[in-house]
């Protein structure tokens, strides 16, 4: 699909010369561009590992220096996040996404949850272990836990990018989510990813904390009579739940000569276009990041990606330069600790940010 347009695009440019290539295994390519080996390039699409390293390479020119200001409003907050350093917006987002949603049954709930109280309420209604429960969650990933931060000025990082994983916020998180794995009081068992989309699917379960992947997933299966919600919100603070937002982004190389600069530009706005954003939205769940194309009636009339974009929009996403995997990582452990008995909430939020550091000052450190 992005070739046919590549070709609608240079019908309309005729002096201009499209070719797209394809990267089969996007993890080497930071270090293929950087190092020189990937030559000819003028603009690239990936996601914020590849966005975060060009930027500290100094390869990339600042998307608002070709976009106008007027045009970039339109952009949905976390999508500027995302890419925004140093007051620059270095890649233009294509689509957000990776955000956990709420599924549940249908046959077993008309109403979903409003908030995480009577989340919790229904779950333990809704159980009776070890056959059934009422919530099934990816227990060991990290991604589980985080929107249960909230909204209320706590986050992974702090205003400057950096790091904050031990503070009261994640300490209130990682409590809930204990709690929600209590072997006699809790309310979801100690679950991997493909067994609580199992149980979910064979009626053990009738709430499931997922991924966005998973409507497409869900919608293949005959006769489950399934529905999704935006997650509830956090009692202790007021707020809404902050999943953790993903982009995939589109760069331009920097030091282009004029005439290449002004048809990437021309590029950015076609791909940002509001139709063409809705195109790839209705085809491939892949959400918009302009705001017109988010109040789009298709989009608001559709029922599984309403609820993703509205869910999508009050998520948040870590600033350009923080890596997602790190932070994840330095959470692992430390969340296999808690759930296992060996940690307390305060523990593991101290060890998580004890790994963190860790593992930047080792990715800063001078290679031999």
């Amino acid at each position: 699909m992005l070739r046919q347009e590549a070709v609608t695009f240079q019908e309309r440019l005729p002096e201009t010369t499209f070719i797209v290539r394809h990267c089969e295994d996007a993890s080497t390519w930071p270090e293929q561009i950087t190092s020189g080996a990937v030559e000819g390039w003028h603009v690239l699409l990936g996601d914020a590992a590849l966005l975060a390293a060009l930027h500290r390479q100094r390869l990339l020119q600042p998307v608002d220096d070709l976009l106008t200001r007027h045009e970039l409003t339109a952009l949905v907050t976390p999508a500027r996040i995302a890419a925004t350093r140093d007051d620059h917006l270095w890649g233009l987002a294509d689509t957000l996404g990776f955000h956990l949603l709420l599924y549940y049954r249908r046959d077993r709930m008309a109403v979903p949850p409003s908030d995480v109280s009577a989340l919790t309420a229904l779950a333990r209604s809704h159980s009776a272990p070890p056959e059934r429960w009422g919530l099934v969650v990816n227990s060991y990933d990290p991604l589980w836990v985080i929107p249960w931060l909230g909204t209320c000025g706590e986050w992974l990082t702090d205003a400057r990018g950096r790091l904050t994983l031990d503070t009261p916020a994640m300490v209130r998180a990682l409590t809930l989510y204990r709690d929600w794995h209590h072997p006699r009081r809790g309310i979801a068992p100690l679950a991997t990813h493909h067994t609580a989309r199992q149980m979910f699917l064979e009626d053990q379960a009738t709430m499931l904390l997922d991924g966005d992947w998973a409507l497409a997933e869900l919608a293949q299966v005959p006769a489950l009579d399934w529905a999704v919600t935006t997650l509830p919100m956090v009692d202790v603070s007021g707020c809404a739940a902050t999943p953790l937002v993903a982009g995939r982004f589109w760069m331009v190389r920097r030091d282009l000569p004029l005439a290449v600069q002004h048809a990437a530009a021309d590029w950015l706005r076609s791909v940002f276009a509001p139709e063409r954003q809705m195109r790839w939205a209705l085809r491939f769940n892949a959400l918009p990041t302009h705001r017109d194309a988010l109040r789009d009636i298709r989009l608001l009339e559709h029922p599984h990606l309403r609820v993703s974009a509205q869910q999508m929009q009050t998520g948040r996403a870590l600033p350009l330069g923080v890596d997602a995997n790190q932070v994840l990582e330095a959470m692992r452990v430390p969340l296999r600790a808690l759930l296992n008995g060996a940690m307390t909430p305060a523990e593991a939020a101290r060890a998580t940010q004890q790994n963190a550091m860790h593992m930047s000052n080792a990715a800063d450190a001078p290679q031999p």
